[in-house]
This record gives structure tokens, C-alpha cells and sequence, in this order.
């Protein structure tokens, strides 16, 4: 999942190099992990296996989470931000219903005081909290705002979403 993070070089490299090359080949990687890494309910695997020789997918895992099936703060949030970046080079409207899922979830996914448990799993109890995640949540619900054609009830709920975890932190 983080790979969505740095997706966004390719997209800069063609920008700057005129090589249209580069934007291809991120765009391809993005849809491969939005394809694989993100699951039908909206969660991430924050990590995606293939088989070397064929490229078929192999399956999901982790080695930050708390399980293979369950899903790990700082990378959903990594989807939360990743997939904006993405919209503002791409401009691509077949990605936002998954982007609806993913942010659902995280915010979901949180507790009463919307500062994310380590692995979104947890939404009580004495796990450590990861006060990245919430930050970088942050950041992707306000470029997503900015960036993505969302509609108004969307960017009131995400601006009072973003609102509502920075004011916790």
C-alpha cells in the first residue's frame, strides 16, 4: 500500500521529462494495487505477493499489522492520501467509488476519539495509537477536497472528518 506514496515520482518525472512513459507506468502500478491491495470491503493488505515467473497474484499479507486479514492504520492511510495524489496527475473518475470505500473504512474504523489504533482492528482497549496515520488521514481527506470531484455533502463530511482527528491530535 505504500506504494501509493510513491507512485506520484512517475507521475513528476514525465511532467518534468516529457517522457509520457513514466506516468504509464505509474498509472499501471496504481490500478495493479488498487486491483490487489485493496480488498472488496475497502480495507488494504500491506502487502501484495505475485508469483515471480508468472506475475499471477498470490495473495495478501502483512508484517505491521496486526493479521493477514486485518488491516494496519498507517497504510489504509496511505490510501487515504494516495489515491488523491493520483486523481490530481490522472484525472481519473473510475477511481473514485473505491476511494469512497477505503476512506469509509478507515473513518469507520475509528474510535470515539478518531486517533487510529496501530491496526484498524482495534477500536478500544489499551493498543498504541498511531498518531502518523491520523496525520496522514488528515492530509489525504484534505487533498482529496482539493483535488477530486467530489460532491458537496462528500467534501463537508471529509473536511468535518479532517477536522474532527486533528482536533484530537
Amino acid at each position: 500500500i505504500d506504494c501509493l506514496m510513491n507512485i506520484n515520482l512517475l507521475y513528476w518525472a514525465a511532467e518534468e521529462t516529457g517522457e509520457e512513459d513514466f506516468r504509464g507506468r505509474g498509472f499501471a502500478h496504481f490500478n495493479t494495487t488498487m486491483r490487489n491491495v485493496i480488498r472488496e470491503d475497502g480495507s488494504s493488505f500491506q502487502n501484495f505477493f505475485f508469483d515471480q515467473a508468472t506475475g499471477a497474484p498470490l495473495g495478501g499479507g502483512t508484517k505491521q499489522g496486526l493479521s493477514e486479514t486485518s488491516c494496519w492504520s498507517r497504510g489504509q492511510a496511505w490510501g487515504v492520501i494516495g489515491v488523491p495524489l493520483t486523481y490530481s496527475y490522472m484525472k481519473n473518475d473510475e477511481i473514485l467509488d473505491k476511494y469512497y470505500k477505503i476512506v469509509n473504512y478507515y473513518l469507520s474504523n475509528l474510535p470515539t476519539d478518531k486517533v487510529a489504533y496501530w491496526d484498524l482492528d482495534f477500536i478500544y482497549g489499551d493498543e498504541p495509537r498511531d498518531t502518523s496515520a491520523a496525520a496522514i488521514a488528515v492530509c489525504g481527506l484534505h487533498e482529496a477536497v482539493r483535488t477530486m470531484p467530489l460532491s458537496d455533502e462528500k467534501k463537508m463530511e471529509y473536511k468535518k472528518a479532517a477536522d474532527e482527528i486533528m482536533l484530537s491530535l
